[in-house]
């Protein structure tokens, strides 16, 4: 991985990960639980005003992938996270199938023409076709339970 500066490194995919613990020994704070919030925080906004596409992952949360913020197109709820169902760490790519944590719609990952930067779309019928067992049973459940999670819960899922 390479070097950006003290904590944060981007490997050869081209996704960011922060390590707090160095980027608080490099600053001189004490490793405490709310200087670990504070600086996950303005790492993150600050990779985000530099490199608003990338995929960051930070070692707090090795599960979860921060992506660019998305809007889901059917109900509008904003998230910038992504994780496996299993719990597994990695960033999504062209074809990963997700789903709102809001309403439920089932969306596709695929590079926007434009940009070339990742992004989220609606899921068509020939994406649904090429769906694993695995992936509908997921996609299902999303939408059986995304309307009634509270906010904590669709953060845990």
């Amino acid at each position: 991985m390479k070097k950006i500066t003290d904590g944060v490194y981007q490997d050869d995919d081209g996704a960011m990960h922060i390590h707090i613990e160095e980027m608080l020994d490099a600053a001189g704070y004490a490793d405490t639980p709310e200087n670990r919030e504070t600086m996950m925080r303005a790492a993150i906004e600050g990779l985000r005003a530099t490199w608003p596409h990338v995929a960051i992952t930070v070692d707090e949360e090795p599960a979860i992938t921060r992506v660019a913020r998305f809007e889901c197109p059917r109900c509008g709820y904003q998230c910038d996270a992504f994780g496996t169902t299993r719990g597994e760490a990695g960033a999504p790519e062209p074809g990963c199938v997700a789903g709102c944590m809001a309403c439920g719609l089932p969306m596709v990952f695929d590079t926007d023409p434009l940009t070339g930067m990742l992004r989220l779309r609606t899921m068509t019928p020939a994406d649904a076709e090429n769906l694993s067992a695995g992936q509908v049973r997921e996609l299902a459940r999303i939408q059986q339970f995304a309307p009634t999670w509270t906010p904590t819960q669709r953060r845990r899922h």
